[in-house]
């Protein structure tokens, strides 16, 4: 899941994956997470996070970087995942309709890796619905600017709780011949809830 403000299980990944793809490392390839365009247009906010590594998550960006061999994170459900809220017994995807990952996997070549992080969602207090609501009027009205505001963690403020996470690895899925974008992402979804 998207997680509160920020993927923290993809930022965990980004941190370790040459520790735990060593082969990554050894063919030169690069891992890039792809964050809302929106971040990238920040003046300081934007060089900074093309300094440590991440692309705007549009087509383009993408592409560019798979064509070179590179990989690219995403967390698939952006904003709309994050203003779903977040709950102690379950995790919500906003998955269903998004089919464009799918669709430039296969123009590319390139896998899909399903990639989930437990405990995610427990690293902030979780929204209520009424700020959720107001968050996602801002978003549809405004500017899509993600997070629900206050961000609140320890003691009250917006540092994250100390709670244990869990990243899980699924195999690689590659687009069989004369798949279409809609049967990749029924595999990907079968694949991650698996």
């Amino acid at each position: 899941p998207h997680g509160r403000g920020l993927p923290l299980g993809t930022a965990a990944m980004f941190s370790e994956v040459y520790n735990w793809f060593p082969e990554l490392d050894k063919a030169g390839r690069a891992v890039f997470i792809a964050g809302t365009d929106l971040l990238f247009a920040v003046p300081v906010l934007g060089h900074w996070l093309r300094a440590i590594g991440s692309i705007p998550v549009n087509k383009q960006s993408i592409v560019s970087k798979l064509r070179k061999g590179d990989s690219v994170v995403i967390a698939i459900g952006g904003i709309d995942e994050v203003l779903v809220g977040t709950y102690d017994d379950k995790d919500v995807l906003f998955l269903n309709s998004r089919k464009g990952f799918c669709k430039v996997a296969i123009d590319t070549g390139a896998g899909l890796v399903p990639v989930f992080c437990f405990g995610e969602n427990a690293m902030f207090e979780h929204s209520w619905p009424a700020t959720l609501a107001f968050w996602k009027w801002i978003n549809q009205t405004f500017l899509r600017l993600g997070a629900p505001f206050p961000l609140v963690g320890r003691f009250g403020l917006p540092i994250m709780h100390r709670r244990p996470m869990r990243l899980v690895f699924g195999e690689p899925l590659y687009a069989h011949e004369g798949e279409t974008p809609a049967e990749l992402h029924a595999r990907y979804v079968h694949a991650l809830c698996s």
